[in-house]
């Protein structure tokens, strides 16, 4: 289904199964990020600690793992060729594998290797990409609902896997660790998915949405056209886009790697440490579900630039913080901004460009993600390692957020190309074009 196909119709009484894929995609999702992503910072807290690591030494790892962000565009190419459950399962698989590989890894090079070139292949594939092509092959009208709850489900595995790395680790070492987290992701996010993953409603004999698109859907603009990729990456607002995403992201990857070992180094217990970062993902999910309700409702523009105000003020709190209880407010306005960001920026493309193309679209620019992400930890790392401190490196974050605000404001829906206008009503696209929200 286009988006210029998006018709009002009947309810219908029976379950869709468009539930059943946003309940994988959620578990699959939370696990992925519980265990590869929030729980990182107990990871180089122990690598630090067994082996001396410096922290750029354990930051080119993770720059590792992101770099392999060049290879989206591949991403995109294979989940248009061959469909998101076939990437997902296999790639799925090698994320595991890779995992267990890491706990035989005892020297930063071989670190390197198993955690930040073997995870990064397995991990590019089975990112949020892949993940949410698949939700909004199956929601339309609801897309920014069902966003924000697959995106709220890492915010329950950071509530899950942080403490549970931190224990795991502290009970048994961070190899064993490894392992059983390597097993987890085989068991609760990679089987289910492909056995019950299905690309589109159509293999089912179903429509998007079940059919059922609320008026309300139209509220903020869409595309009346799928654009094409090479057309999309003409246009300012897919790049202005992605760098606010891209400044986000920043200052998300700041605090997630080394706001952990900052708050034990302020007197912190780990107790303590791992509930307020664990407990920012519980807020996360809180700012998904609210952000998926507010851009169905306001458009996603409109809410990216205040998901950006909101991560500017929550890690100005981490840094102004004197107290436990200023530490669970930088935990409760950082996680709102956190969970916020994914259920603006994944919308927002879609409908600028369409959704026929989406993956192929958005995997075209999405290397600019890992490039960012891959930056990050070397140079948080390295300013860590001449400050002995980390205050500096989440200045920056929040410098970034806030020209994050400005990109998000100038990215005001694009035109679609004269060649376009046979495709379509003129006068319903002019009309649609009014909307610039």
């Amino acid at each position: 289904m286009t988006n210029s196909e998006l018709t009002k119709s009947k309810a219908k009484p029976t379950f869709y199964y468009g539930w059943v894929i946003t309940v994988l995609a959620a578990l699959m999702y939370g696990v992925k990020s519980g265990i590869l992503l929030y729980g990182s910072g107990p990871i180089i807290d122990a690598l630090i600690k067994e082996y001396g690591w410096s922290n750029s030494e354990v930051g080119i790892a993770f720059s590792l793992k992101s770099w392999f962000g060049f290879l989206t565009p591949i991403v995109g190419y294979a989940i248009v060729k061959y469909g998101p459950r076939r990437v997902l399962w296999i790639s799925g698989v090698v994320t595991a594998a890779a995992t267990i590989m890491t706990a035989f890894a005892t020297t930063p090079i071989q670190f390197m290797v198993t955690y930040g070139i073997g995870l990064a292949i397995g991990m590019v594939f089975t990112s949020f990409l892949s993940i949410f092509a698949i939700v909004n092959n199956w929601w339309v009208g609801k897309r920014g609902l069902h966003t924000g709850i697959v995106n709220g489900a890492a915010g329950i595995g950071a509530a899950i896997f942080v403490p549970l790395m931190a224990w795991m680790i502290a009970s048994f070492g961070w190899q064993n660790a490894m392992i059983y987290s390597g097993l987890i992701i085989l068991v609760f996010a990679v089987i289910p998915q492909w056995i019950f993953f299905r690309d589109r409603p159509e293999d089912m004999g179903l429509t998007a949405d079940d059919g059922v698109v609320e008026e309300k859907a139209k509220k903020y603009y869409f595309s009346p056209v799928d654009w094409k990729t090479k057309d999309a990456i003409r246009t300012h607002q897919l790049w202005f886009v992605m760098l606010a995403w891209c400044g986000l992201t920043w200052a998300f990857m700041s605090v997630t790697l080394f706001a952990y070992t900052y708050l034990l180094g302020k007197g912190l217990s780990l107790g303590q440490v791992s509930a307020i970062q664990g407990g920012m993902g519980l807020f996360t999910v809180l700012g998904s579900l609210i952000a998926g309700l507010l851009v169905d409702k306001f458009g996603p523009r409109k809410i990216l630039i205040l998901t950006s105000i909101v991560n500017t003020a929550g890690i100005l709190i981490l840094i102004m913080a004197n107290s436990v209880p200023l530490l669970w407010v930088y935990s409760l306005v950082l996680g709102l901004g956190v969970g916020m960001t994914n259920p603006c920026v994944i919308p927002m493309i879609a409908s600028y460009y369409g959704n026929k193309n989406f993956g192929a679209i958005q995997g075209s620019v999405q290397w600019l993600l890992g490039l960012t992400a891959g930056l990050c930890p070397i140079v948080m790392g390295f300013i860590a390692d001449q400050t002995k401190d980390y205050t500096t490196g989440f200045t920056i974050g929040i410098a970034v957020c806030g020209i994050a605000a400005l990109l998000a404001w100038a990215a005001k829906p694009p035109k679609a190309p004269a060649h376009y206008y046979e495709e379509i009503d003129v006068e319903e696209y002019k009309s649609d074009n009014v909307q610039l929200s």
